[in-house]
């Protein structure tokens, strides 16, 4: 995991998987990482709402949403579109769970403009 060497590594293998999947999350979504506050935004920012529509087209069990984040130093932290896809087998059925989580916008839109 990381700059550990598996050979150093105790414990169980589906550990380390996670493990470096959460190190991924935090290099390429490092403002959610225990941030001050967020704001979900009541729909996309005006420079992607033609990204929206063109990814919500023939989509029913899947809703964008859209975050502002203030990161864990009070700084702006950007926008994220989390991506929900709501699961119709199995035990989370009729549950939405997130299908991706990606940074869209570097710094948060002023209202009135972008």
């Amino acid at each position: 995991a990381g700059s550990m060497e598996r050979g150093r590594y105790f414990g169980f293998s589906k550990d380390l998987y996670h493990f470096d999947h959460f190190l991924h999350f935090k290099t390429a979504c490092a403002a959610l990482v225990d941030c001050q506050s967020y704001h979900i935004l009541p729909g996309p920012p005006a420079d992607l709402q033609d990204r929206q529509q063109q990814q919500q087209q023939g989509l029913q069990d899947s809703q964008l949403f859209y975050v502002a984040v203030v990161d864990n130093k009070g700084s702006d932290g950007g926008v994220y579109e989390f991506k929900l896809n709501k699961q119709n087998l199995g035990l989370k059925a009729g549950c939405w769970m997130t299908k991706s989580c990606i940074r869209v916008l570097e710094k948060t839109p002023r209202a009135g403009g972008s």
